[in-house]
């Protein structure tokens, strides 16, 4: 069984990393405005949603519960530190947030595939 959520284990590292702090983040407006305006952003987005439709029946319940709550830590969290990283470092404000969005999609994808698992067997 999978027992680990993919984000989370990001969100650790980040937050030793970075720090708890996050100086820049969007409005829900303002993110609409993005998705509205940036062709890469909806790409990413509508790829994200087709792969968490594909996560229903392919998981026991509670993994999917923890895959779930992993992607809401995400989405409150994770998205913003990551993109405020990206654009410290010069991304355009749209690109950060497709290239995130694009990243997530493919750690649900590997979770899903199996990719991801830890072994607690601590000896």
């Amino acid at each position: 069984m999978r027992k680990i959520c993919v984000t989370a284990v990001l969100a650790v590292m980040l937050f030793q990393g970075f720090g708890a702090g996050c100086a820049w983040a969007v409005s829900d407006d303002e993110y609409r405005e993005l998705m509205r305006t940036s062709p890469e952003l909806r790409e990413a987005d509508a790829r994200l949603n087709a792969v968490w439709k594909t996560v229903n029946g392919k998981l026991p319940n509670l993994e999917h519960q923890m895959l779930i709550a992993d992607q809401r830590l995400w989405l409150e969290v994770v998205r913003d530190i990551l993109v405020d990283r990206m654009i410290q470092n010069g991304t355009p404000v749209r690109l950060a947030f497709a290239a995130v969005t694009r990243v997530q999609a493919d750690m649900v994808e590997e979770y899903l595939a199996g990719g991801w698992r830890v072994n607690y067997n601590v000896k």
